[in-house]
């Protein structure tokens, strides 16, 4: 075999050889030049999907807390109420009758008494009624609404008070004293409100650390109220000489009573609870205030020195002055969405 074949079955040998290496060096190359592409394709989908899954969620959990404490709401509540107020009514007695006066000049002796002051009891009472709300969502984060109750209770005080003190218009030891016994009573008794309310959700688990995911509305009151008060008074009095017996009275008796409707201002505080779908629990402290109130009560002398009361004396009014009238109320109450 001459030369020029021995070098062509070589080349042709060698070529045979190298077709599979060449083959699988293109195949793994190729798997290399797409990986790259695959993960830039899936980064950004990661990317966009990520706020897309929270944003909702925050939205749901806001629509929510509000809506448990939206809308129309019917209820009742039942608690106790402390309330009183001042009390004051300076009527003076003298020998010569009401208010009167003895002597002239530099000498003028003018009758004067000791007033009736005390400070009404604060004792603990009972009260119950029902309300009416509707609230919308303010904000996206809070509640405001307008709320309107009628209470039904009793808020009474009263007191008895005597006094003995000597006639400024006879002085000395054998001059002469006046005794005297007043009583008033009042009664703070069924009251209406016509309240603003405004609240903040809060989630209590976020507060506390709490497992459990209950949310409470936080809220105030604001407005006017309009409730019946009504009272008595009762006024004694007899001057008689300071030693022996009471030769020659001075008497007088005034009485009253009364009724008015007064508008005072309530405010409040309280915590409003989601207990179940469609029923809410809630606990409020109330505080309102009608200011004071001036009634006019007549007082008459029976008898002036034992006689038939004659003259100007004989008659006066006792200006009857309640004041920081007011009364504070602990709630318990139940709400049913409609």
């Amino acid at each position: 075999m001459n030369r020029s074949a021995v070098l062509a079955i070589s080349v042709l040998a060698l070529t045979a050889a190298a077709e599979p290496l060449l083959a699988a060096e293109g195949e793994t190359a190729a798997p290399r030049e797409q990986a790259a592409p695959a993960r830039e394709r899936a980064a950004p989908s990661a990317r966009r999907t990520q706020p897309a899954r929270q944003q909702p969620q925050r939205q749901a959990t806001q629509t929510t807390s509000n809506s448990s404490f939206t809308g129309s709401q019917a209820g009742g509540f039942g608690g106790g109420n402390v309330g009183g107020g001042g009390f004051a009514d300076p009527v003076a007695l003298c020998q010569g009758g009401l208010n009167s006066v003895s002597g002239s000049g530099p000498f003028t002796l003018t009758c004067s008494g000791v007033p009736y002051v005390y400070s009404a009891s604060h004792r603990v009472q009972g009260s119950g009624g029902g309300f009416y709300s509707y609230s919308v969502p303010l904000f996206g984060w809070a509640v405001i609404g307008v709320q309107g109750e009628i209470v039904g209770q009793r808020v009474n005080s009263s007191s008895t008070q005597s006094n003995t003190h000597p006639d400024p218009t006879f002085p000395g030891p054998l001059g002469r004293t006046t005794s005297e016994t007043y009583t008033s009573n009042f009664n703070i008794g069924t009251n209406g409100s016509v309240l603003v309310k405004f609240g903040v959700p809060v989630n209590i688990s976020r507060l506390t650390g709490s497992p459990y995911n209950q949310t409470v509305l936080i809220y105030g009151l604001v407005g006017p109220t309009w409730a019946r008060i009504d009272g008595s008074y009762t006024y004694t009095g007899i001057n008689c000489p300071a030693i022996g017996p009471c030769f020659a009275p001075t008497t007088a008796y005034g009485a009253l009573n009364w009724s008015q409707t007064k508008t005072g201002i309530g405010v409040g505080i309280g915590g409003e609870w989601a207990f179940m779908p469609g029923v809410n629990l809630r606990l409020e402290y109330r505080y309102t205030s009608f200011g004071s109130i001036n009634q006019n009560a007549p007082v008459a002398a029976g008898l002036v020195l034992g006689g038939p009361c004659v003259g100007v004396t004989c008659a006066t009014v006792a200006n009857i002055n309640i004041n920081n009238l007011n009364f504070q109320s602990v709630r318990l109450g139940v709400g049913f969405s409609l």
